[in-house]
């Protein structure tokens, strides 16, 4: 994945993660955008914030935090670790 870049993943576990790259490392939350049924993935990046492409709520995708009406919710976000050259994305159990 290049800078600015995002995957959309989907993990038996937690559901769809958005996955995006920014200054070379790895963010990965929740796809589904807290204010409704609408994927992240498919939002709008800017530095480290990601726009709703229905809401125009916007997202911290470091901690998930909401930064614009009409999200008020955050997004769950989840580590990620580079092993041997593989990207993981740390979901819970």
């Amino acid at each position: 994945m290049a800078d600015g870049d995002v995957r959309r993943l989907c993990s038996p576990a937690c559901g769809p993660i958005a996955l995006f790259r920014v200054d070379g490392d790895f963010h990965a939350i929740a796809d589904t955008c807290s204010h409704g049924q609408a994927s992240l993935a498919e939002g709008w990046l800017e530095g480290f914030e990601v726009e709703c492409p229905v809401h125009s709520g916007r997202f911290d995708i470091r901690s998930g935090a909401p930064l614009a009406f009409p999200v008020t919710e955050p997004v769950a976000t989840y580590p990620t670790r580079r092993v041997e050259g593989v990207l993981l994305v740390i979901v819970p159990a």
